[in-house]
């Protein structure tokens, strides 16, 4: 634990611990028997291996997870439309991941994406 003052004069404690070879501080307050208490907690959630980072404790919300959340609380008129335009969208994109590293891996390019390029070419003329 390690304390600085800052600028209006207050002094404030941090809880630190050494997690996969790097010092992780964390600001607790003014409190000092408070911040004893979270860098005791820190260090036994990281001898139990179940310590993770403050920045990391969000749950981690991907788009497609709230895409489908929020595509099931639609109640409006359209929403069977936007439904359907987030799977659409959502399987046009996977596609275009595959044809993206299977063109890479073995030089030969999937019919589709060799035609969106000749039909590109011909507008560039």
């Amino acid at each position: 634990m390690f304390s600085r003052k800052r600028a209006g004069g207050k002094l404030v404690h941090y809880a630190t611990a050494m997690y996969k070879g790097v010092q992780y501080n964390e600001l607790v307050g003014t409190d000092k028997r408070h911040a004893l208490r979270v860098e005791a907690r820190i260090r036994r959630e990281i001898r139990e291996e179940t310590f993770q980072p403050k920045g990391r404790r969000t749950g981690a919300v991907t788009a497609a997870r709230y895409a489908a959340t929020w595509g099931a609380a639609r109640t409006n008129r359209t929403a069977n439309d936007d439904r359907q335009r987030l799977r659409d969208s959502s399987s046009r994109i996977a596609v275009s991941q595959r044809s993206k590293t299977s063109s890479c891996r073995t030089g030969i390019r999937a019919p589709w994406v060799a035609a969106r390029t000749r039909s590109q070419a011909r507008t560039r003329r």
